[in-house]
């Protein structure tokens, strides 16, 4: 039942193409029924009453929120770990090494010289006690997760040393929920931490509970947080950066219709979907989904489906400082979903971007199975059958994206969900750094982009705020977390290798275990596989020469008519031209499923995406 959950979040990122987006509350139905000319008047609208609202209400400054940095299963107890938030370099490690107990995080440098505590080890205290403390590499000074310093080897004796002589190394609240580590970059605020809630959904919280989210997705970005943003709040550009991802298509290019929904519409639409701990900055509905929304557009094509319009529905809204959440449904009753996206702004032209995809159906069904509570099983409603019918065609789907046409829905293990993700970031990837390096060498800001579209109005709501924000900020004196997110002098290459823009495997899969352990389990089948076809190689060799030896010996026993040696020549030919043939074609099998592999195995690493190849 866990990897069937798994799957469904696998399912969620092909039906919808995830990728950018995020998961969404609930739906207003008044919203989806308003014709096109009061949606572009009242998005107006509802665009300066969104301004006014931040105006009076005023952003935090950037360093006083909670920020997601890592997922949780990327920490190992033993080690510290290094992470990067708003400009700062911090280290993460667990003070008891134990992977259910307390994180400390503190400034990746140490009191003594500055040397890196990341390179550092994580060691039990002097007392003997379940505690850990963090050693530097550089001198062994060791330091609490509090950040004292609690020993210097230098010094001639233990009871000469006052902790208190010692500048501590600088501590931030740090925790954890939906397999993410949250940090709040700001030791100074941590009363207001404690009462700052965390933008997570209730059914990414129930999610987490069941199991699903310890395989959510984390990739670093070669663009900053300004283009990733913009990004994920952008529907209209699905079927274009996205074309051949599943069913998107580039001629479903349409008018994305967008309505911002006043505070009053997010507060019902929060209410429908269960709630949750905070109402988003902003959100927009997409004007008569069905039609209009490029990814139920392309669901919808599938007449299996059986998809209904008037339940369609199709919303985005954005959670400051971090959070994108897309609420969808295709048109099938119980098929709703959420997308949630995450973003980590590490420095200027450097980000990473988390992503989950829950479905409540599937939730609902594990979460029964959990409680033991799953008798009525074969009772199932018409929503949860709807659901399965969906999670087969999705399933399918995904195979024909991978190129694995089969009747039966193969069963996808974790890794392959975060391949299918990596497809949707890197079809972005190379144009939103080229972007920041064309805007560079113009000098030109978003002011001036030309947005005559409401398929835009998401994208200027979270420039408008993103300003706002940073302006806050350097007012603080924090120039450099600033820029951290506004890209403010910072240079983007034109000359950045494409390996580079597009690599895989130090911004994935050297920090995920899931795809970690996949690509040394295929590593190891392809070294096996290597023996095997140097056996059989060197098998058909042998079996030729000896083939060619009897057929030899046959031939001059015929000639000179020795039926003897004829009989044995003639029985040593045949076998070894059997084996001969069975050992070349096991060698050229064999051969094939090595490039295969190779193949999967360079898909950890890097794989390049070339729009004007992609028919």
């Amino acid at each position: 039942m866990r990897e069937s959950l798994v799957i469904g979040g696998v399912c969620a990122v092909i039906c919808s193409h995830l990728l950018l987006v995020e998961a969404f509350f609930s739906y207003q139905p008044t919203c989806r029924f308003a014709n096109d000319r009061g949606l572009r008047s009242s998005s107006s609208d509802n665009a300066v009453e969104e301004d006014k609202e931040v105006k009076e209400s005023g952003p935090r400054p950037l360093h006083q929120n909670w920020w997601p940095v890592t997922m949780s299963s990327a920490i190992d107890p033993s080690k510290p770990h290094s992470v990067e938030l708003l400009g700062k370099k911090l280290v993460l490690w667990r003070c008891n090494g134990d992977d259910d107990d307390e994180l400390s995080c503190l400034d990746d440098q140490c009191a003594h010289r500055f040397a890196p505590l990341s390179e550092g080890r994580v060691v039990s205290t002097s007392d003997g006690g379940n505690r850990k403390c963090l050693q530097c590499a550089y001198h062994g000074w060791e330091f609490s997760g509090a950040g004292t310093c609690t020993r210097i080897p230098q010094l001639a004796s233990s009871a000469s040393y006052k902790p208190e002589r010692t500048e501590p190394v600088s501590s931030y609240p740090v925790r954890e929920a939906a397999g993410m580590v949250w940090v709040w970059p700001d030791m100074n605020s941590a009363d207001l931490a404690g009462s700052v809630s965390l933008p997570i959904s209730s059914l990414l919280e129930r999610f987490d509970k069941v199991g699903g989210a310890k395989n959510g997705f984390m990739r670093d970005l070669p663009y900053g947080m300004e283009f990733l943003g913009e990004n994920l709040v952008d529907i209209s550009h699905l079927p274009f950066s996205h074309h051949s991802v599943g069913a998107l298509n580039r001629n479903d290019g349409r008018p994305v219709p967008l309505k911002m929904l006043s505070e009053s519409e997010r507060e019902e639409v929060s209410t429908k979907r269960g709630g949750g701990s905070r109402l988003p900055l902003f959100q927009a509905e997409v004007i008569d989904a069905a039609n209009h929304d490029p990814e139920v557009v392309a669901a919808r094509k599938n007449p299996a489906l059986q998809s209904d319009p008037d339940i369609a529905v199709s919303t985005v809204g954005f959670f400051d400082p971090c959070h994108v959440r897309y609420h969808r449904n295709p048109g099938v009753l119980g098929s709703s979903y959420e997308i949630n996206l995450f973003m980590c702004p590490k420095s200027g032209g450097e980000s990473r971007v988390f992503l989950h995809t829950p479905f409540e159906s599937q939730i609902s069904a594990m979460e029964k199975a959990m409680s033991g509570n799953d008798k009525d099983s074969e009772k199932a409603s018409e929503s949860e059958r709807n659901m399965y019918k969906a999670s087969i065609l999705w399933k399918r789907g995904a195979s024909a994206l991978f190129g694995r046409r089969t009747k039966q829905p193969p069963a996808f293990p974790p890794h392959m969900g975060h391949m299918i993700a990596h497809s949707i970031f890197d079809g972005d990837g190379i144009f939103l750094h080229k972007q920041g390096d064309r805007m560079h060498r113009s000098g030109l800001t978003y002011r001036d982009y030309r947005t005559p579209t409401s398929s835009d109005i998401a994208v200027n709501a979270f420039r408008r705020w993103l300003d706002s924000a940073a302006s806050v900020t350097r007012e603080k004196g924090l120039q450099k977390a600033a820029d951290a997110v506004t890209g403010e002098n910072y240079t983007y290459r034109d000359d950045l290798p494409r390996s580079q823009m597009l690599d895989r495997y130090t911004t994935h899969t050297a920090q995920c275990k899931i795809c970690l352990d996949a690509l040394k389990g295929l590593e190891g089948k392809r070294d096996k596989l290597l023996v095997a076809r140097t056996a059989l190689v060197g098998a058909a060799g042998a079996s030729g020469v000896l083939t060619a030896s009897a057929a030899l010996a046959f031939t001059c026993a015929r000639l000179f008519r020795q039926a003897s040696l004829s009989k044995a020549a003639l029985f040593m030919l045949l076998p070894s031209a059997v084996a001969g043939v069975g050992s070349f074609l096991g060698a050229k099998r064999a051969i094939r499923e090595g490039e295969e592999m190779e193949k999967e195995i360079r898909r950890f690493y890097f794989e390049d995406y070339v729009h004007a190849e992609k028919d």
